[in-house]
């Protein structure tokens, strides 16, 4: 058994490693901030703790139908990965992407997109013609709906451009589409 005296020792000693650590995470947020502009100037106070899943999420949000089909989310997600630096995007790191016969592409987009379904936030549709698209359901819209609030504005309005961009195109126009011809959201890193 503590004794009393045992006791206010483990507790002075747990507030001293707690006052450490909010030492480390100060110089963290110190050094973060000298180094990156667009941390210095957030005057939000917006944190880095979007996840590329999230992004993900957000886009489906943001498409006008709630909905993409997969070449639409990809070539969305790595034009906004092109336009964007990471500190924009809050992100440490996004999705990396290859080229393949239809565009840009990236696997961790379809186990992200997997992890979502299996949340309920998303349904993978099979139904009718072009194939299989994701559609947000009632649950994921309202966590979409949180994001934009820690989310920069700007970052939000890339991805809106990007989205109207890419959804302005028919799916056979979309596969011959060189993402270098977008207009951009004058974002560049």
């Amino acid at each position: 058994m503590l004794s009393v005296s045992h006791l206010f020792v483990s507790i002075g000693a747990a507030f001293s490693r707690l006052r450490v650590c909010a030492t480390r995470r100060d110089c963290v947020i110190e050094a973060c901030r000298s180094a990156c502009a667009r941390c210095a100037t957030n005057k939000n106070g917006r944190s880095a703790a979007i996840s590329p899943r999230d992004w993900t999420l957000l886009a489906l949000a943001q498409s006008s139908s709630g909905s993409l089909q997969p070449l639409q989310l990809q070539k969305a997600l790595c034009l906004l990965s092109e336009q964007l630096s990471l500190p924009l995007l809050q992100c440490d790191t996004f999705y990396d992407f290859t080229p393949n016969e239809y565009g840009p592409f990236s696997a961790a987009i379809y186990s992200d997109i997997e992890e979502l379904a299996s949340s309920g936030l998303v349904i993978v549709s099979h139904d009718g013609w072009p194939g299989r698209h994701f559609v947000l359901t009632r649950e994921g819209r309202e966590a979409a709906q949180q994001l934009p609030a820690t989310i920069e504005p700007e970052a939000v309005r890339c991805l809106t451009a990007v989205l109207a961009w890419i959804t302005s195109f028919e799916l056979r126009e979309l596969l011959q589409v060189d993402l270098a011809t977008f207009p951009g959201c004058n974002l560049m890193r």
